[in-house]
């Protein structure tokens, strides 16, 4: 299933063709930093029906489905904190 990243800083998009359900956010992050660099390295905070997605999530934690556009924050070096990555969903 197609998602689209809506880069909030500059209002470009753009569209990843092979995620799915089961997807990890922090798999999603991974494409992002390869094909659509964002301003800063940690500025990959992504967000989600007003939330912002956890790494150690799948996609199916919040309900995102086909189409589906996320935003994407990278506006400042954002902690990793923001963004854990242990267990599974």
């Amino acid at each position: 299933m197609p998602i689209e990243i809506h880069r909030i800083s500059d209002g470009s998009r753009w569209t990843i063709p092979d995620v799915g359900p089961t997807t990890f956010v922090r798999e999603v992050k991974s494409k992002i930093r390869s094909n659509f660099k964002p301003q800063f390295e940690n500025g990959c905070r992504l967000i989600y029906n007003k939330k912002v997605l956890k790494s150690r999530h799948r996609l199916k934690h919040y309900k995102i489905d086909d189409h589906a556009t996320i935003d994407m924050d990278d506006s400042k070096n954002w902690s990793s904190s923001s963004s854990s990555s242990s267990s599974e969903d």
